[in-house]
């Protein structure tokens, strides 16, 4: 749809034309991250969510992320936020969120984009006081029999003394300071590949130019290599003399569209796309739990034991950090990342809830991203309600609000029986409402496909 589009704009030049085919292409980019943040989701579950003891009965988390997105309450509110873009979005209430940045790609990509307007505003508020801004990303080399938790301990030892250094301390002196991020990659021929992103404000103000010999970014870069190596030396490290480290300036004028993005380069590092053979965490977990048959189970075993690895070692790790005083000294607020998980952008709409066993089962069965299409599409209850009748095999209803829940409530109906007990069939069932039956099969959320109505009124409103 989106290439006949594209070639009936090319053709007749229609502004509307294009119009329609960016909100086709905004959907589809949503329908992909919904898609993959329920595969991450899915796979968290399996790995690290909660645990029923067999003896005791009790439940037991490993970690936080393995129960994000489950009901915590009676009820699930549904509704639907309307979001810049002006796409709406499926959004739910009444469900816990992990703010897990490390391990939960859903609450990550919130906290991530919060976090780089923290640091857009910081690196505006230290240039505005007279500090400079170099980025230096040092790395050391490592073999693919290394294990994480080694290769990650041994680089934040070498960080530790590396910005405890008196060369480090003369680079943020005067009131200056650091934002770090660790990253990790994985590649077939290396293994795990955890490196740093450093911005650091200095009142030190490096030529990167010179017309003869090295420059003073270049002889700085030099200086934070042999600290560098002199400390990953002492966990048997090799750092090469031409990539282990770089320093480049971040504030100078031919880098302003460079500058503009470095918020995102720190803190959004692991929902980049890996490059070169090089895969991201968040690429590893979603090839681990997706069903494409061109998948062969050998690589996604190897994805969901990568997975696991990284989940051990990071999780409930710090993997953003600041020097201390420097957000407070440039008056820039912390960042609460269980607020910007649960924060909603826009105005959340709830106009139908789920009873808690209902809405266990369609998160159980992976149908919750189908759910949230449908609520951005303003689907009524009823289309709901056949919806999830079909996907889990058995009848859901929609109960009339009333003053203890002032929403329609999708339920369990418990007066209709299966087609395995023998009553009617779940498609004699489905079929007798012909109506919503119909809508149901047509409706732009099937196959994940998430789209909102494009019913309009006369006043070209959506109605």
């Amino acid at each position: 749809m989106v290439t006949a589009t594209r070639t009936a704009r090319r053709s007749t030049g229609d502004a509307w034309l294009d119009a329609l085919a960016a909100t086709e292409e905004a959907e589809q980019r949503r329908h992909e991250r919904l898609v993959r943040e329920d595969q991450v989701q899915r796979l968290n579950r399996q790995l690290l969510g909660p645990r029923q003891d067999d003896e005791t009965g009790e439940w037991s988390k490993k970690h936080r992320a393995g129960t994000c997105g489950l009901a915590h309450s009676g009820r699930v509110e549904m509704g639907y936020v309307t979001v810049p873009d002006d796409l709406d979005a499926g959004q739910l209430r009444g469900v816990v969120v992990c703010a897990a940045a490390n391990l939960c790609l859903r609450c990550g990509i919130k906290i991530a984009a919060a976090r780089a307007r923290q640091i857009e505003l910081l690196a505006a508020v230290m240039k505005a006081l007279g500090f400079h801004c170099y980025m230096v990303t040092p790395t050391f080399s490592h073999a693919r029999s290394d294990g994480l938790a080694v290769s990650y301990q041994d680089m934040m030892d070498a960080w530790t003394a590396l910005r405890q250094s008196r060369l480090f301390r003369k680079l943020t002196a005067g009131g200056g300071g650091f934002c770090r991020q660790v990253e990790v990659t994985w590649s077939l021929a290396n293994g795990f590949h955890p490196h740093l992103h450093i911005l650091v404000w200095s009142k030190l103000n490096l030529e990167a130019d010179s017309e003869w010999g090295p420059s003073e970014v270049d002889e700085m870069e030099h200086a934070l290599w042999r600290e560098w190596s002199a400390q990953m030396a002492k966990a048997g490290r090799n750092v090469s003399e031409e990539h282990g480290i770089t320093l480049i300036r971040a504030d100078d004028p031919a880098m302003g569209r460079y500058l503009a993005k470095v918020g995102l380069e720190l803190t959004m590092g692991a929902l980049k796309t890996g490059q070169h053979e090089s895969w991201s965490m968040w690429e590893i977990a979603a090839t681990a739990a997706d069903p494409d048959p061109k998948i062969s189970d050998e690589v996604r075993a190897r994805c969901r034991a990568l997975w696991a690895e990284y989940a051990s070692v990071v999780g409930g790790r710090r993997m953003f950090d600041t020097s201390r005083g420097l957000l407070n000294r440039a008056g820039v607020n912390e960042l609460d990342e269980q607020d910007e998980a649960e924060r909603q952008h826009g105005e959340f709409t709830p106009y139908v809830a789920a009873d808690a066993p209902v809405y266990s089962a369609a998160d159980k069965a992976g149908v919750v991203p189908e759910l949230r299409g449908l609520l951005a599409s303003r689907a009524a209850p009823e289309v709901l309600a056949i919806v999830l009748s079909r996907r889990l095999g058995r009848p859901v209803l929609v109960e009339a609000p009333n003053d203890d829940v002032p929403l329609p409530l999708l339920r369990w109906d418990n007066q209709v029986s299966t087609a395995s007990d023998g009553g009617d069939s779940m498609e004699r069932l489905v079929a007798g409402v012909t109506g919503v039956a119909a809508l149901a099969d047509n409706s732009p959320a099937s196959g994940y496909a998430p789209a909102r109505s494009q019913a309009r009124d006369e006043g070209g409103r959506r109605a």
